[in-house]
């Protein structure tokens, strides 16, 4: 059974899906109950306003408990599947910051790339990114240690007295 793509890409983050896949685990139990009306009780009291809104509307076409079931289990695949971007930052994006990072991520990667944002302060700026298996980091803390390495390097090996790769690195660069 196909998801629609639109509900995927309302999902930025690994912790929105983590709480969307907890509230159809409890859909999916619900179909399953004796009282008729927990499936809808379900939606109604256990279960997020949006999240609710959007999975009643969906969910409106399939009739029997089979189609259901199904549906839900085609979704939590389909969750489940989305490509991942880890991103290590020095603080948590405002809704605002998480919104952009959530739209810029989906122009350059994938339409439904998640977010798996972790904090570190220990990077002070910037962020580490990982994509697919790719790796880059983007820190504050790289690029000053670079700067100050460069800086080193200078101190140690005067313009005259660079070493031979460092003369051929430059002269390739300009």
């Amino acid at each position: 059974m196909d998801v629609p793509k639109q509900i995927l890409q309302l999902i930025p983050t690994t912790q929105e899906r983590s709480e969307l896949l907890a509230e159809i685990d409890l859909l999916t139990k619900s179909l399953f109950q004796e009282d008729e009306d927990s499936f809808k009780n379900v939606l109604r009291n256990d279960i997020g306003k949006d999240s609710a809104g959007i999975l009643s509307h969906l969910l409106e076409k399939e009739e029997s408990l089979k189609q259901r079931e199904a549906f839900l289990t085609s979704l939590k695949e389909a969750l489940l599947a989305l490509p991942l971007l880890h991103l290590t930052v020095a603080v948590k994006p405002s809704e605002a910051g998480l919104e952009l990072l959530a739209k810029k991520s989906r122009s350059l990667f994938a339409p439904t790339v998640i977010l798996d944002i972790v904090v570190d302060e220990n990077i002070f700026g910037g962020a580490l990114v990982s994509y697919g298996g790719r790796y880059a980091d983007c820190s504050l803390a790289t690029k000053m240690d670079d700067y100050f390495a460069k800086i080193k390097n200078q101190k140690s090996h005067p313009k005259g007295d660079q070493p031979l790769a460092e003369k051929i690195k430059n002269t390739v660069q300009n």
